[in-house]
This record gives C-alpha cells, sequence and structure tokens, in this order.
C-alpha cells in the first residue's frame, strides 16, 4: 500500500520532462506500470519502472536491462513494442505501447475451457510472434499465459521479456538460472539444463494443453513437484479429457511437450504449420514417418537364390499320392519348431540359472512413502522404478504410495545376478491444490464467484484505499499465486475506496498568507491555487477562499483555493 500511495502521488506529474503520468496501472513484484503521455509524440504510453527498492540490485537491473535488449531487436505485430528506455536518471524506466487490454491467464480463468477454434487463433498468433523472436536469435524462456496481452479485438501481444536469451547473451551466472513459472518450464529449464528454440515451443504446448482441456498437464502442492513432474512425468493425453479435442490437435500437443527436445518441432514455423492445418481442417491428422524395411540376412537370401524355381503350369496328375509328402512336410517342420522352442526355453532356463538368476518375493511398498530414503533401499535390493503416477487423494497423504505393480508378495525371477526387478508405483498428492489467481483491480464480485467456482471458500473483507476503486479487489489471503485445498476458506479485500472524513472548512479570509497556509494543514486540508488581485489591504492578505469558510469538505483530499491581495 505504501508503494501505491508513493507512485500513486505521481500522478499529474512529468517524468524527465516528457512523459505526463496519467494513472497507476499496476504493481508487480519488482517494477510499476503508469500511463503516461508522451508529449513529445503525442501518444499514450506505458512506463515500466523499477521499483526503487530493486534500483541497487544488480539482478533486477540486469533482468530490466535484459528486457529492453531483446524486445529492441524486435519488431511484430504481436510482441509489445518498446520505444525509449532510461537507466540512468532518478528512474529505470521502459517506454511501451500502451495496450487496454488483460493477460490471456485473466481470460483463461474467467472462461475455463476454450473452443478448439479459440485455442488454435492464440496459438497461430503467439507461434507467430517466436517465429519473428528466434529468427532474430531471440528465446523468451518464460512464455505463459499470464506474459500474453490480449486486446479487446481478440489480438495477442507476447510481452515481458526479462529472463529472454539475446544473440550477444553471456553465460549466466551461477545464482541467475533461466527459470520461468514452473508449471509452464520444458524438462530442460526444471533440470538446469541449456535451454534453446525448442524451450518456448513446450511452453507454447503446455498453454494449447490448458486451453483445450481447462486444466494444467501438471499440478502437485509444491512448485518443486511440478518441476520434477515436468522432467519425469508424461502428461494424460488431451483427448482422455475430452474426446472431441481433434486427433491432430492431441499429436502437436504431444510432440510440442516431448522431454526430448529433439522429438518437439524443429522451429516455431513448423509448429505453426501444423496448427494451420488443424484449424483450416479439424479432422487432419498427421502420419508417422514410414519405418525402414528390413533387410534379410545374406545367408538367407542366397539360399532363396538357390532354391529352384517352379515351373508355371505343371499339374500332377495323382492329386491323392502327391499330397502325402506335402503333409509329412508340414508335420515334420511343425515337429522340428516344437522341439527348437523347447530348446530355447529350457536353454534361456538353464542360462539364466548358471548367471546367478534367482526368484525374489516383490515387496509390499503401499502406505510407505516415497522419497530418496525408499529409493536407495529399494536400489540396494536390486528393485528398480521404472514408473511414478502420481494422482489427488484427499483420504491420502502427500508422497505416500497408493498402488504397485507388480503386487505385493508376487515371485519374479531376475535374468542374471547384476538384473534388477522393475517395479511401477502411484504416489498420493493428497488433497487437490488451487492456483490462487491474482484478482487485484478486478470486481469483487466477480471474483468471487471465479474463486467459488474453483471450489473454494470466499471470506470478504473490507479496507479502505486510495488507490483502488470502491468494490474492487485490493488483495487476497493467502497471496496470488500460492495454493489452496478445495473448500479452503480465501479472504477476498476489498476496497471501501478512499477514507473520507469530513470537516469543516476554515475561515481564513483577513489572515495573512502564512497563517492561511498553517492554519490549512492544521485542519488537514492541502493548499490549492493561490491567485492574486489589486487591494488596500497588505500584500499577501486572504481576500477570499473556495470551498467557503464553514462548508463541509473531505479532510486529506480538499484543496483550498485563496485569492491574496497585492496593493495597488
Amino acid at each position: 500500500m505504501e508503494n501505491a500511495q508513493k507512485y500513486e502521488s505521481l500522478i499529474g506529474t512529468m517524468i524527465d520532462g516528457r512523459y505526463k503520468v496519467l494513472s497507476l496501472r499496476g504493481i508487480g513484484g519488482m517494477a510499476v506500470v503508469l500511463k503516461a503521455e508522451d508529449t513529445h509524440m503525442h501518444r499514450t504510453v506505458a512506463l515500466k519502472i523499477l521499483s526503487e527498492e530493486y534500483s541497487s540490485d544488480e539482478d533486477a537491473v540486469r533482468r530490466f536491462v535484459n528486457e529492453s535488449k531483446a524486445v529492441a531487436l524486435l519488431d511484430h505485430e504481436h510482441i509489445v513494442a518498446i520505444y525509449d528506455v532510461a537507466f540512468d536518471g532518478k528512474y529505470k524506466y521502459i517506454v511501451m505501447e500502451y495496450l487496454d487490454g488483460h493477460t490471456l491467464k485473466e481470460y483463461m480463468l474467467e472462461r475455463g475451457k476454450l473452443s478448439v477454434d479459440e485455442a488454435l487463433g492464440f496459438t497461430e498468433q503467439i507461434l507467430s510472434a517466436l517465429e519473428h523472436a528466434h529468427e532474430k536469435g531471440v528465446i523468451h524462456r518464460d512464455i505463459k499465459p499470464q506474459n500474453i496481452l490480449l486486446l479487446p479485438d481478440g489480438k495477442l501481444k507476447v510481452a515481458d521479456f526479462g529472463i529472454a536469451k539475446t544473440p550477444d547473451s553471456k553465460s549466466m551466472p551461477n545464482n541467475e538460472k533461466a527459470m520461468g513459472t514452473v508449471h509452464y518450464i520444458s524438462p530442460e529449464q526444471a533440470a538446469g539444463n541449456p535451454t534453446g528454440f525448442f524451450s518456448d515451443l513446450y511452453s507454447v504446448g503446455v498453454m494449447l494443453y490448458e486451453m483445450v482441456t481447462g486444466r494444467l498437464p501438471f499440478e502437485a502442492s509444491t512448485p518443486l513437484s511440478v518441476a520434477m513432474m515436468q522432467i519425469n512425468n508424461q502428461p494424460t493425453p488431451p483427448r482422455k479429457l475430452d474426446p472431441a479435442i481433434p486427433k491432430g490437435l492431441e499429436q502437436i500437443i504431444l510432440k510440442s511437450m516431448s522431454k526430448n527436445p529433439a522429438d518437439r518441432f524443429k522451429s516455431a514455423r513448423s509448429m505453426l504449420r501444423a496448427v494451420q492445418i488443424v484449424h483450416a481442417k479439424p479432422n487432419a491428422v498427421f502420419e508417422d514417418r514410414p519405418k525402414a524395411v528390413k533387410e534379410l540376412p545374406a545367408e538367407r537370401a542366397n539360399a532363396d537364390s538357390k532354391k529352384p524355381k517352379q515351373k508355371s503350369g505343371v499339374v500332377y496328375k495323382n492329386s491323392r499320392r502327391t499330397m502325402f509328402p506335402v503333409i509329412l512336410g508340414v508335420f515334420c517342420a511343425f515337429t522340428l519348431v516344437a522341439a527348437v522352442v523347447v530348446a530355447i526355453v529350457a536353454i534361456s532356463f538353464f542360462n539364466g540359472s548358471l548367471a546367478g538368476g534367482y526368484q525374489q518375493k516383490v515387496p509390499n511398498l503401499i502406505g510407505k512413502k516415497y522419497n530418496d530414503t525408499l529409493v536407495a533401499q529399494l536400489n540396494s535390493n536390486n528393485y528398480r522404478l521404472i514408473a511414478i503416477d502420481y494422482i489427488y487423494d484427499e483420504n491420502c497423504d502427500p508422497n505416500t504410495i497408493m498402488k504397485q505393480s507388480p503386487e505385493a508378495g508376487a515371485n519374479r525371477r531376475t535374468t542374471g545376478s547384476n538384473a534388477p526387478i522393475d517395479l511401477s508405483i502411484t504416489v498420493s498428492l493428497g488433497k487437490e491444490s488451487i492456483a490462487i489467481p491474482k484478482l487485484a483491480m478486478q470486481d469483487a464480485r466477480e471474483a468471487q464467484i471465479l474463486l467459488e467456482d474453483r471450489g473454494l471458500t470466499v471470506q470478504i473483507s473490507e479496507e479502505y484505499s486510495d488507490v483502488v476503486p470502491e468494490g474492487n479487489v485490493i488483495g487476497t489471503v493467502p497471496q496470488a499465486d500460492n495454493y489452496a485445498a478445495a473448500g479452503d476458506a480465501i479472504t477476498l479485500i476489498v476496497s471501501r475506496g478512499p477514507n473520507v472524513i469530513m470537516g469543516t472548512v476554515p475561515t481564513l479570509t483577513g489572515m495573512s498568507f502564512a497563517d492561511a497556509k498553517r492554519i490549512i494543514a492544521e485542519n488537514n486540508y492541502e493548499l490549492g491555487e493561490i491567485t492574486r488581485e489589486p487591494s488596500d489591504l497588505a500584500t499577501d492578505t486572504v481576500i477570499s477562499q473556495s470551498p467557503d469558510a464553514g462548508s463541509q469538505a473531505a479532510k486529506y483530499h480538499t484543496k483550498i483555493d485563496l485569492t491574496l491581495s497585492i496593493q495597488s
């Protein structure tokens, strides 16, 4: 609130003699956004000012400078334009085009699951922007709906290039990882590995998944758990959640979200082309590349070439007598194959035994905690976890194993002294967690409905605010971007508007200007406009005032204008 009041006081002032501040638009983690008028170019702009408490923070300044450098390289209809930057004066700021809209995330929270047509249209715009950025050597690395602005006409603008990688980027210091929001980052980002253009495409796939299914592919109770799922888990195929989703669209999503970057689309352009195909033809399905035909072994190829070729048109005179050799041949072949199979099974069994194979009973893991200690115990006892699934269950504590395969007590034979036995488990995520959205400045009733639709209980708390209009949301408890469980109570802090205290305007006429200023301050009013008129009274004597003496006016908000005398 102190920050808001501090920047609210800038309204009406000029910054660097050029930008007239019109209003406060928003307060973020490190920056404040103001609506302003560029008096030189006669246009409305957005000023993104680095908060004073971060002005000496090297990492914050580096991120701020990085954003200006990245966007300065770009010029595209779907990327927020930057007009000017300043880092040497009292304020460190970026001047951007002013966009009167909301984030795509806000729109998705309001609408829930989007139509396939709308989702593909939005994705085409985002990929078009990324195609341009990638061609310029800029990797965004934080693609998420919170960083996509949606204008009233349906046009999207990609914003916030704070952690973007530019062509001249040097290796990042150890304390500055390319880490975006865990729900949208690629596996390589989550693991702290090098990123590339393919990282942005993974994030687009996550966004497309969320738009058409109404849910994120990976959700858990902690950001770390989500990051680990990005690295290890496969998303539930979208058509399992909604069979109406086109097959081709599902193929695009799953390809873009491949764990191995090499398996994703080769470029934003190739992904854009695939999206455009499905958008134009919803029934389109992409075929896998045909597999190469296997070649016959040389020995068999030579043997086949030596076989005598049957002459065409030859018929046996006695079919009954000549069928016997054929039947005999089939019987002998069958007997031979059966004998070979038995021999192979026997040899495999004895080889396994001779190599040290043995039977081992599968342990009971149900109810145990899945953690590093358990994994180490299993490994030391010749077991290996090959698949881990996560599910929400309000009756089971987080990280508790709920299912296993093979079942406990089952006997499994190893194939050698060093060969482990493979196990699969299902782990509880506990009660389903719900992300608390950013609701500041939104209508309180709409915000309440949004939270209740997510399964949360809403409590209302009202506070006075000089910044947030009456009836709009100041914030929430817990704060936005935290997690809550279904049924949890969320406190919605709603503005009551300014705390207006009425008072009686004092009589100032006949006083000296110095006394009038003192009385105004003592009564918690502000000094307003000063004018002067010729008079027989002593110079700087108050001739008249507005509002009139004795009238009621709001303290702390009312300015009292004075007319002072000038001796004629």
